[in-house]
């Protein structure tokens, strides 16, 4: 009877899923997503979302994830109602409670204030680089609007958490993205960042498409032909034919492994998870030798890919190391 009842809601949602104007819909999703790399090998990856996945429509979700480069992962995730919910009517950049993204004149700044010692943040992006206007990937019935208002840029600011923390010297990239699929259903989606001093190179892959970039103080090239082969923890990353860019990625043996249905309510859980199974977010760092035109260079990598757990997973914790 428990299961009947569940089946019966899941069609209700998945019908009103599927009605109205994608930012209508109830797997809409934006989000708002940084990503800093500091001189001192300190990586930072934080994200400002706004999702329809839930009963509360227009909940706001932030996802801050601080790789020290000799210490632990410090992990702060948080969810506000919708009303604590602000989209700059300009920008469309994204604010809940006290954490909130902004631009002006000098670039962009997301201020994360946690307080009682678990992550107080602010990150500022200088572009160096112009922004790539949003694009639309488009697979079967799922639509993904994709934009890089930084595609390279200068980072800097301050973090504390505890005893750690310090100032932010280094590169970073700004994406903003929308979605109309729930975590879990096709088409998949990865992201790779490799950044240097010079230049940012980005891949978006969803489904069988993607979007590439390389970036620097001269400029922005774009491409749509990019691939990614994993072999354990060894990636290859290869441009070609669109930009003349291949590279080695070796991945790190920590990851910090999220559930993304953490922030709808316990009843709602088991309906999600018969819709969308039981999805995973995987957030793993790593090192990049590149080459350009027979020059190499290293770089800081982040892989983030999703992907459905083995049962034995399942009940995993928030943070998982391999």
């Amino acid at each position: 009877m428990r299961a009947h009842a569940l089946a019966l809601a899941a069609c209700g949602v998945a019908l009103a899923a599927c009605a109205g104007a994608p930012s209508d819909r109830l797997t809409w999703r934006e989000s708002w997503n940084m990503v800093i790399m500091d001189e001192g090998g300190l990586l930072i990856n934080a994200k400002l979302t706004r999702s329809n996945t839930g009963l509360l429509r227009g909940q706001g979700h932030l996802d801050v994830t601080v790789f020290p480069p000799h210490e632990s992962a410090v992990v702060l995730r948080r969810t506000a109602p919708p009303q604590a919910v602000t989209a700059d009517p300009g920008t469309g950049a994204l604010g809940m409670l006290q954490d909130r993204l902004e631009q002006d004149q000098d670039g962009w700044t997301l201020n994360v204030r946690e307080g009682r010692d678990a992550l107080d943040a602010t990150l500022h992006l200088a572009p160096s680089a112009p922004e790539i206007a949003p694009s639309t990937l488009v697979s079967g019935q799922h639509q993904w609007l994709l934009g890089v208002p930084v595609p390279h840029g200068q980072a800097t600011g301050a973090w504390r958490a505890g005893e750690q923390g310090g100032l932010i010297r280094g590169q970073g990239v700004l994406i903003r993205q929308s979605t109309d699929t729930w975590p879990g259903v096709e088409p998949a989606h990865s992201s790779l960042y490799l950044i240097t001093p010079q230049r940012s190179i980005g891949v978006e892959q969803v489904g069988d498409r993607s979007v590439a970039w390389v970036a620097d103080s001269t400029g922005v090239r774009t491409g749509a032909s990019a691939t990614i082969q994993r072999h354990g923890r060894q990636l290859e990353l290869s441009l070609l034919p669109d930009l003349p860019i291949t590279a080695q990625v070796r991945i790190g043996v920590r990851s910090i492994v999220r559930e993304p249905w953490d922030h709808l309510l316990p009843f709602e859980r088991p309906l999600a998870r018969l819709l969308a199974g039981w999805p995973v977010s995987t957030h793993e760092r790593g090192r990049a030798q590149i080459t350009t035109d027979g020059a190499t260079v290293t770089s800081t990598a982040l892989l983030v890919h999703g992907a459905t757990p083995a049962a034995k997973r399942r009940r995993g914790k928030g943070r998982v190391e391999e």
